[in-house]
């Protein structure tokens, strides 16, 4: 496996119940850290971010989103950078119903951080599609 990690966010405002979120982002993994800032009009907001290490940690997200393979395989070229980075945003919602839709400004942030030398776009393209398609 040619990934180095896997870093996870997603933001809840004070309108939203941080029991909820949690919940919703359970399915990706089992423990967040937390920190607090305060929005434009100072209002709380709670920033929970993980960053997965493990194989282990690893191979379980990606099981959990291998759903969207496809989804994924087809818009590559747009989610992958030059130094091997792949963006996916999943809806807070829906995955709090326990649905897994991408949404271009989903307030789940999914950064999967792949290793190769040397760093080209192509050879980011071509190993992102390796991760999909197990």
């Amino acid at each position: 496996m040619r990934i180095d990690h896997i870093s996870i966010q997603c933001l809840c405002h004070a309108t939203e119940s941080e029991e909820k979120v949690l919940s919703a982002l359970s399915q990706l993994h089992s423990s967040f850290e937390k920190q607090t800032a305060k929005g434009y009009f100072g209002n709380p907001i709670s920033i929970f971010s993980a960053r997965l290490t493990r194989k282990k940690e690893i191979k379980k997200t990606l099981s959990v989103i291998q759903c969207l393979s496809s989804s994924l395989s087809r818009d590559l070229r747009r989610r992958v950078d030059k130094k091997g980075n792949i963006f996916i945003r999943l809806d807070k919602q829906e995955l709090y119903c326990h649905n897994l839709i991408l949404k271009d400004d989903g307030e789940v942030k999914i950064t999967i951080h792949m290793l190769f030398y040397p760093k080209k776009s192509e050879d980011a393209i071509y190993y992102a599609k390796e991760v999909f398609s197990n």
